[in-house]
Parts: structure tokens; sequence; C-alpha cells
């Protein structure tokens, strides 16, 4: 009995795990007002965009420091979100839930050194 109630509670834990996605790609929009970043994946010609809506506990990072600082406490509001094209910053958002239900829960900006800058 004890193990049937063990291996139940694993299941649950690592199924939760399950429903959580990860999408990798470049800053398309940022809509501050309805809470979602729009972002590319995938390599050319088979992009996709991807709209996830941003959970009120989302937490950002960032390799860089000072830009981890800024961002903890700016958030989606924070410059580096209003540049588009080939200057936009690379992405990894971490979701939770499916469909309609997906939020993410972390964003990690990625922002190479470019020679003028």
């Amino acid at each position: 009995m004890a193990r049937k109630i063990v291996a139940i509670c694993a299941l649950v834990v690592f199924a939760g795990g399950l429903v959580a996605g990860e999408y990798r790609g470049r800053v398309k929009s940022v809509d501050t007002k309805e809470g979602t970043i729009t972002v590319t994946t995938g390599r050319r010609p088979n992009t996709q965009d991807k709209t996830i809506k941003i959970a009120k506990d989302c937490k950002f990072t960032s390799m860089n420091k000072e830009l981890a600082d800024k961002l903890a406490t700016e958030g989606l509001k924070h410059e580096i979100f209003t540049k588009t094209g080939q200057m936009a910053p690379t992405v990894v958002v971490k979701t939770e839930g499916e469909g309609d239900k997906e939020v993410a829960k972390e964003i990690t900006v990625n922002v190479r050194r470019r020679p003028n800058q």
C-alpha cells in the first residue's frame, strides 16, 4: 500500500514538469498593456511566431549582471524589448500550462556584443 502511495506522489510530481514548455528565439514584439511577448522561433524559412502571456510573478534574468539587475526591476518595460529585427535580443521563455492557460514564468535575455555598440 505504501509503495502505491509513493508511486502516485512521484507520478504527480514528475507529470507537473511535463506541461512546462520552453521557447528559444528572437523577440518580435512586446505588449506591456496586455502583458504578452511574441517570440520568433526556428530557423528560416521555417520560423513560427509564438505569443505568450506573461505571469505576474515572471522572473527576468540575463547572463549580463548589469542587465539582469535592471530586468529584475523593470521587467517588460526595459528598453531592450523595444529593439526589433537583427538588434532584437534572443530569449529563452520558460512556460507553465498548456493552450490558452500557458503563461511565461521565466524569461532569460541573451545579448551578444555587437561591434558598433
